[in-house]
């Protein structure tokens, strides 16, 4: 079953999501999340440190991050000085990645910025140098299988329909939901609620019976095309896993309760067969 909405082939598609693994402040190169308590927090790399910083990268005190209320003041200590946005500073105030333009620190080869988690506030910290990076061996892949190819039918959400996602760090959100895909495999009626938008194309959380066995256990996220003519193409060919299979340091939502299917979904990603060091 053809889709045009995918351009790349299968292969081009799971090249691709390797390679991002791999890029600058990727996933592998994730090197720590410190959530942030009210007043200063140190950062260096020194032990005593409440953010803190390779040894072999950064001083044992380059500087501290003041957290009050929902603003976050980054102070480094002289002669040391970080980048953002190409210019060397010393002091700045820091926004968080759910803001429209995050504050992103540079300082050698590593990067942080404030990332907004419910009620909470943290640095995420990459390390462009881990040996992560390049000892990754790949994803693993089910091979291509046409049985997992189907159309679904959508229909659009009823009024403010919203999804109960919870994350891997125990948080938990009301999303709004874009609708509801059905379809049928292996002989029986299925459905999944969407997030994303219809007219550029739909994200899916899910869990099924393979999960905790050949794939990751919390579940795979799926994309898709625009909806055209009521109906969207779900590949489970490109089933993915989140971030969260391959660092601790990412913060995942989890599939809701109405995308648990009761079938075994042998296509996409598999189990890693690796994990990077923390």
């Amino acid at each position: 079953m053809s889709n045009p909405d995918h351009p790349q082939s299968l292969r081009e598609y799971r090249q691709t999501m390797d390679e991002a693994l791999r890029t600058h402040d990727s996933w592998l190169a994730l090197a720590g999340l410190f959530w942030l308590k009210p007043g200063v927090n140190t950062l260096g790399s020194s032990e005593t440190t409440q953010v803190r910083l390779p040894a072999n990268l950064a001083p044992p005190k380059l500087g501290t991050l003041e957290l009050e209320g929902d603003r976050v003041l980054m102070r480094v200590q002289p002669p040391q000085s970080v980048k953002i946005d190409g210019r060397d500073v010393r002091q700045a105030e820091l926004d968080p990645d759910t803001s429209e333009s995050p504050t992103v620190v540079h300082f050698g080869p590593l990067t942080w910025v404030v990332i907004e988690r419910g009620d909470r506030l943290g640095i995420r910290l990459w390390d462009n140098s881990r040996r992560e990076i390049h000892a990754f061996p790949g994803r693993s892949w089910f091979d291509e299988d046409e049985r997992y190819r189907v159309r679904a039918e959508f229909s659009a959400r009823d009024g403010n329909q919203e999804l109960r996602i919870e994350s891997t760090i125990g948080d938990v959100e009301l999303v709004r939901a874009a609708g509801k895909l059905t379809f049928e495999l292996e002989g029986q009626a299925l459905s999944l609620q969407a997030m994303g938008d219809a007219a550029s194309g739909l994200w899916i959380l899910f869990k099924d019976l393979t999960n905790g066995g050949s794939t990751y256990n919390p579940g795979r996220y799926m994309t898709t095309g625009p909806v055209q003519d009521g109906g969207v193409e779900l590949d489970f060919n490109r089933a993915y896993n989140p971030p969260c299979a391959f660092t601790d340091y990412a913060t995942c939502p989890l599939p809701p309760s109405e995308n648990h299917l009761p079938v075994r979904i042998e296509a996409g990603e598999r189990l890693p067969g690796w994990t990077a060091s923390v």
